[in-house]
């Protein structure tokens, strides 16, 4: 997926603006959730995403989605990752 395409995936969806994020290699965020849901695209390195269904090896162009209250971890690999974040607000 490019940046032009997730940027009007998730405009559609009702996210707010994407923001980029940086995260270092060896980066583990250990378990965690949100209050929103959360959508990304990967920029540039990788990072594997765990979760209560599996784990995704991500890549550069490969996107994701996550619902608001799901655990889950992420864990950057060898290089520094970037990705495009974008969160739906919580309701209510």
């Amino acid at each position: 997926m490019t940046e032009s395409e997730f940027r009007q995936k998730v405009a559609v969806l009702g996210c707010l603006e994407p923001l980029l994020v940086e995260w270092p290699a060896g980066r583990d965020s250990g378990t965690h959730a949100h209050d929103f849901d959360a959508h990304g695209l990967v920029v540039a390195g990788g990072f594997t995403l765990s979760t209560p269904e599996g784990i995704r090896v991500l890549a550069a162009g490969d996107s994701f989605a996550l619902a608001a209250g799901i655990p889950h971890s992420e864990k950057v690999g060898a290089d520094d990752t970037r990705l495009l974040a974008a969160r739906i607000p919580p309701r209510g």
